[in-house]
């Protein structure tokens, strides 16, 4: 079975209490965070994703603060299932969003993970 980066980190945030999806939901909750491969390679069957956590809520300093506590997870090494490693590319920083009221900060991750379940 193959290993979705998206699936795994979504799972790693509900876990650590943030309602996560790979898209933004129609209805949205106050708080939230959204989940996107956004490049990456692979080398010898091991996966190099990079993917974008982006955290929502209704004010700035929320966002921010859910931004800084993911990443301080990440470099933790609290790790969602099947990841190596997770390095900062870049961020956090604010993301600002056209089309709603809501703040949102995004976080680059350079991740090493398996290719496959």
């Amino acid at each position: 079975m193959t290993y979705s980066i998206e699936e795994k980190t979504i799972a790693w945030l509900d876990g650590l209490g943030f309602s996560a999806f790979a898209q933004v939901p129609k209805n949205r909750p106050n708080r939230f965070v959204t989940v996107e491969r956004t490049g990456g390679e692979v080398i010898d069957l091991i996966d190099h994703p990079i993917i974008a956590i982006q955290t929502w809520a209704q004010t700035q300093e929320q966002a921010e603060s859910d931004s800084l506590a993911i990443r301080l997870e990440a470099m933790l090494l609290n790790l969602p299932s099947g990841v190596h490693s997770m390095r900062v590319n870049s961020g956090p920083y604010k993301f600002y969003d056209e089309d709603s009221d809501m703040s949102r900060y995004q976080t680059l991750y350079d991740v090493t993970c398996q290719l496959v379940d």
